[in-house]
Formats: C-alpha cells, sequence, structure tokens
C-alpha cells in the first residue's frame, strides 16, 4: 500500500511519496504551555461518564503515572491525531499509484465535445458585458407611501 498525503511531492521514478512533516505537537512542551496560559487562553472540557468507565480510565492513568485529567487530554489528542491523519492521507495501491502517474505525466488530449464546452465557457465568462457574473448592484426599490 502507498500512502500519499495531500501537498505531497511525488518521485514517479521510484512510485514513492515524500511525505511532508505532520505538526505534531510535542506533549511535554503542552505540559509547560498549559501551566503558563490564563484562564481565558485555556479550553475546558467535561464529560459525564459511568463510575466504571472513570475506574478504568482512573487505573490507566496511574499506570502511566499521570493524573486522571492529563491521560485523558493525552489519549484524547492522540485519538485526535490519528482521526486527522486518516483524512489527510490517500491510501493508493501500487497499481493505482502508476496509473494516477501515468494521467499526471501524460494527460489526455481534450475530446471536441470538451474543448468546445471549454470555449463555450470562455466566451461568456471572459466577455463582461455578457458575463453569467453580474456583480452590479441592483437599485433599491423605494416604495412611495400613498
Amino acid at each position: 500500500m502507498l500512502s500519499l498525503r495531500r501537498n505531497c511531492v511525488i518521485n514517479s521514478d521510484l512510485l514513492q511519496a515524500t511525505l511532508t512533516p505532520t505538526n505534531d505537537i510535542d506533549t511535554d512542551k503542552l505540559k509547560t504551555s498549559t501551566m503558563n496560559l490564563t484562564p481565558e487562553e485555556r479550553g475546558r472540557i467535561t464529560a459525564r461518564v459511568p463510575q466504571n468507565v472513570q475506574d478504568i480510565l482512573q487505573q490507566a492513568a496511574d499506570l502511566q503515572g499521570a493524573t486522571l485529567n492529563q491521560f485523558v487530554v493525552q489519549a484524547a489528542l492522540s485519538e485526535a491525531r490519528r482521526v486527522i491523519e486518516r483524512d489527510r492521507v490517500i491510501q493508493l495501491s501500487s497499481d493505482d499509484a502508476a496509473f494516477l502517474l501515468d494521467l499526471l505525466e501524460k494527460p489526455q488530449v481534450p475530446n471536441a465535445r470538451l474543448h468546445k464546452a471549454f470555449q463555450n465557457y470562455k466566451k461568456r465568462t471572459l466577455d463582461a458585458e455578457h458575463s453569467t457574473f453580474d456583480w452590479s448592484p441592483r437599485p433599491k426599490r423605494v416604495r412611495e407611501r400613498k
């Protein structure tokens, strides 16, 4: 499986993707930077959970040597990164990647119908007088009182 990120650089000779670096948040910096925040700069998240869920979370936090709040924030942040990364990454098989790269390197010639549609579009949009986009304001209609 070949993973490609949006806005990536593709080396077509090797069918590899040069991945752009992510903006990962350093959890150590997160801990120290949140200590210096004013109450207005901090966000607040609260959650009501059943007692058994809280007990499990507390046990996991204790195993990591963190407070319950730190553990929940770090776990939520980790899951948020995973969800965001899943949205940013496009997975292609080797065949699909080769097909995509071939299309990018050798695009097909537009057929007559597409060429005619493009000419029609250019004619309509470049002619300001007959443009489909009329940006001039309409005069206000004033109703006279009787």
